[in-house]
């Protein structure tokens, strides 16, 4: 019995030494990759507001970042000016019921004229013009919807909203245990009962966003213990509308520091949202507090 328990301690010190020592690799090489920069801030994070969702509006050069409170307060909505790096405003999120949203708002997209924020098997449109000119503290959802999927973030383009699940057996669980990525084509009347496209992904995504040829790119991260990873897919949807993303349609995977949330990709650089600065997680490693910016 001693020998067992003495091989099982061993296995395990290993395992953590094995991490340490990628833990402080990543570390070092988050640090002196070229490739990796600190680039606009990051809102909220001193207030015990945690960053979640991250969509761009191309056309006044502004950033969008959701946000939950830790506390349980009513979740944010920031704008940052991407060409002076400042917060123009920050609006208090409400549902149609002209009721607190308090949700975790971990999902945000632009389509037009709308701002979609997905929520926990529920999804709220948003008037985007209103959003950036209201001189109010908070902003009303005209709609909200009931998903078929658990919403977890959310992302559009070419008339298709993306709503996806994160996933991890047996803690947060999905429809049919399989975490999906549902297609929608954004139209008058949206029919969320009927998905136009239905791609099986893989676990522990907690963000999306595509690259100029199509492909996926998920962020994928869980705890502030473990490193997190970009990995990048192949898009088949012209040839199928239901499938499994597979390691053969994998394009390139790489790691960066733990607690990675949304991402937004804009002239051939990926920026990524990373909760690890918010005041709530203390013992976090590194607290990255700016999005960071990847040459691709």
């Amino acid at each position: 019995m001693g020998k067992i328990v003495k091989r099982l301690l061993f296995i395990f010190l290993l395992i953590i030494l094995v991490f340490l020592l990628n833990y402080v690799k990543i570390l070092i090489l988050y640090k002196l990759n070229k490739n990796i920069t600190s680039t606009y801030i990051i809102n909220g994070i001193d207030d015990k507001y945690v960053p979640q969702g991250l969509a761009i509006y191309e056309d006044s050069k502004m950033i969008l970042q959701t946000s939950y409170n830790a506390k349980g307060k009513v979740s944010k909505l920031y704008l940052t000016d991407m060409n002076t790096n400042s917060l123009v405003k920050e609006l208090d999120l409400f549902l149609p019921t002209n009721e607190p949203n308090t949700g975790h708002v971990s999902g945000l997209a632009l389509s037009q004229s709308k701002v979609w924020i997905s929520n926990n098997y529920f999804l709220e449109e948003y008037d985007l013009d209103e959003i950036l000119t209201t001189n109010d503290s908070k902003i009303i959802a005209k709609k909200e919807y009931k998903l078929k999927n658990r919403g977890d973030f959310c992302f559009y383009k070419n008339g298709i909203l993306w709503i996806g699940d994160f996933y991890l057996y047996p803690i947060y669980k999905a429809p049919n245990n399989k975490p999906l990525l549902l297609g929608y084509e954004v139209s008058q009347d949206i029919d969320f009962d009927s998905p136009t496209y239905k791609i099986e992904i893989p676990a522990l995504v907690q963000g999306m966003t595509m690259d100029d040829n199509n492909n996926f790119i998920f962020s994928k991260s869980y705890s502030n213990f473990l490193n997190s990873r970009i990995v990048v897919y192949e898009n088949h949807t012209n040839s199928s509308k239901e499938y499994k993303l597979s390691k053969d349609s994998l394009i390139k995977k790489f790691t960066v520091p733990p607690m990675s949330e949304g991402l937004i990709f804009n002239n051939n650089k990926l920026y990524i949202l990373f909760e690890s600065g918010s005041s709530k997680y203390v013992h976090a490693f590194p607290k990255v507090k700016n999005l960071l910016s990847i040459d691709l």
